[in-house]
């Protein structure tokens, strides 16, 4: 594996493969890639973080893994302040569980920095257990086995019928079946699929990707299932969905943007929705961009970390569809893992796969565009231009039937963060939402949470207040917030079109969440602001 590998990318990876083997003899363990030995995933995170090897987590190296997953911070120093702080809490829960201690779990001070560590039991425990819910992380290395993980469910353009099953295993289970039906004990039909693999990763990608289209289906109706090989006898666990309701006009919908696993906090804003989704009982998801964060640097990209997250997100899309639009930490090799692993419904809808596709549910038509504009450019004339364009029309024309319409896409076209890049979206795409009366667009990117009051051409229709009746342009929402490092700067003072923001240094941990939407029919809508810190809304 190394020999090929170092004859594919040169040099450079004979270096890194030396220190790989290297940390092999010192500590027992490869954190390279599962092609070789079978390490749990979770430990290969924590050692690929672990940089000087000692068991144990600082806030330099937490901070050091930020930058190479999202990019270097304006503020460093003041971003390892919060990452102490954060350190301190995973300890604190850690300890109040009264688990044994041991030296590398300790609280106290490393000899040689004023840093707080985090060993490894304390960071299983936070990631497996979770603060804010009760699940248990799979900790064992799924690229080997041959039991199905990472279910997850999309919708395709006939919500009542139809739904697209995914899950992930080993090469060695060909065999790609669900089997279903309307009670859990007696699951009497059985629809087969595709399966297969890409090529991806710095070190490549050793796993199955299986795929069922599940048809025919009756509508209103809850369906049981469970996916697997029928020649091995491995099956999942079984689950179950609900296929929408004639005429269905509320949906409870969670939406959010810029997730990861843990840089720092993707997983406990996760762990927060699998939590709230047992109370609100979720219909749909959406997920604006930025998914994984599997990509290193400005070509890497580790696949294991993709399955990590595929893992972390599977208690809620095993039973709720997932639909993602694409963003810029989804381009590693040419978007590869991510067309592979998703199924939106792109060719259905005249768009491009995953890349922009429309759907309808319970009254609502979504459209999901790429805004990552050197993949599919969105400039006039373009090809995504006018599929935009036409897809708004014919909305619009069927505006009785689906009163809502909502814009989905990863870069925003409102946003008071200083770091934004929204003038080309504004250019070109404002006036078509505009023009075909968009009521809702979601955004993500810039790690804050922003709404606005309805707005067009920079000028909002209304500077007060929450409550929107009748407004004249849409609204947009950026939700950057479910897990990717926060730390914004924004614009002072306010624009006048500006109702809400949150995401400085100072408000970090405060502004980690997601954004709950609950339609409650054709004319009424409520967006709220969940913050995984208090579970508070804003």
């Amino acid at each position: 594996h190394f020999e090929t590998e170092m004859a594919r990318r040169g040099t450079h990876l004979y270096s890194v493969c030396c220190v790989l083997l290297l940390l092999v003899a010192l500590f027992g363990c490869i954190i390279v890639s599962a092609h070789a030995v079978s390490v749990p995933h979770v430990r290969r995170l924590f050692d690929t973080i672990d940089t000087n090897g000692d068991n144990s987590l600082s806030p330099h190296e937490l901070l050091a893994m930020i930058e190479k997953f999202e990019e270097p911070l304006a503020e460093p120093q003041r971003a390892l302040t919060k990452l102490s702080e954060y350190a301190k809490s995973v300890n604190k829960a850690h300890n109040a569980q009264q688990l044994k201690r041991v030296s590398d779990e300790s609280e106290s001070k490393s000899e040689s920095e004023d840093e707080v560590l985090i060993g490894w039991k304390a960071f299983m425990q936070r990631y497996s257990s979770g603060s804010r819910a009760d699940i248990t992380f799979q900790s064992r290395d799924d690229i080997i086995s041959e039991f199905p993980q990472q279910v997850h469910l999309s919708l395709t353009d006939k919500p009542q019928s139809e739904v697209v099953v995914m899950w992930i295993t080993s090469v060695s289970a060909t065999g790609t079946l669900v089997k279903y039906g309307l009670n859990a004990d007696n699951l009497l039909s059985s629809t087969s699929g595709i399966s297969y693999t890409y090529e991806a990763g710095e070190f490549g990608w050793s796993g199955l990707i299986h795929k069922v289209y599940l048809t025919n289906l009756t509508a209103s109706t809850k369906y049981f299932y469970r996916v697997g090989d029928s020649s091995l006898n491995v099956w999942s666990s079984i689950f179950s969905f609900k296929t929408e309701t004639i005429n269905q006009t509320e949906a409870r919908i969670a939406t959010f943007g810029d997730m990861g696993t843990t840089i720092p906090l993707g997983f406990e804003v996760a762990n927060q929705i699998i939590k709230d989704d047992k109370t609100l009982h979720f219909d749909l998801i959406t997920h604006v961009g930025d998914l994984a964060y599997a990509g290193v640097s400005a070509s890497w990209e580790y696949e294991y970390i993709w399955d990590i997250w595929g893992e972390q997100i599977a208690s809620l899309a095993n039973h709720i569809p997932y639909m993602t639009a694409v963003g810029n930490h989804e381009k590693y090799f040419n978007f590869t893992s991510f067309k592979a692993r998703f199924q939106m419904p792109g060719e259905e809808s005249g768009g491009i796969g995953d890349f922009y596709h429309s759907w309808d549910y319970a009254g609502i038509h979504f459209v999901s565009m790429c805004t990552e504009d050197y993949a599919y450019t969105y400039q006039p004339g373009s090809r995504q231009y006018q599929w935009l364009e036409t897809d708004l029309a014919r909305a619009v024309a069927n505006r009785a039937r689906t009163p809502w319409i909502f814009v989905l896409g990863h870069r925003p076209m409102y946003s008071s963060d200083l770091s934004t890049d929204s003038g080309p979206l504004q250019k070109y795409i404002e006036p078509l939402l505009y023009k075909y009366r968009v009521d809702l667009a979601m955004w993500g990117h810039m790690h804050c949470y922003e709404r606005t009051y309805p707005v067009y051409n920079n000028v909002p229709t209304q500077t007060s207040g929450n409550v929107y009746i009748n407004p004249k342009a849409p609204t947009h929402l950026v939700i950057g917030t479910s897990g990717a490092f926060i730390g914004e700067k924004f614009q002072e003072p306010a624009p006048a079109w500006s109702a809400k923001r949150t995401g400085t240094f100072d408000e970090s941990y405060d502004s980690y969440g997601y954004g709950y939407l609950h339609v409650y029919n054709g004319t009424h809508l409520q967006f709220q602001f969940k913050r995984w810190i208090d579970d508070t809304v804003w």
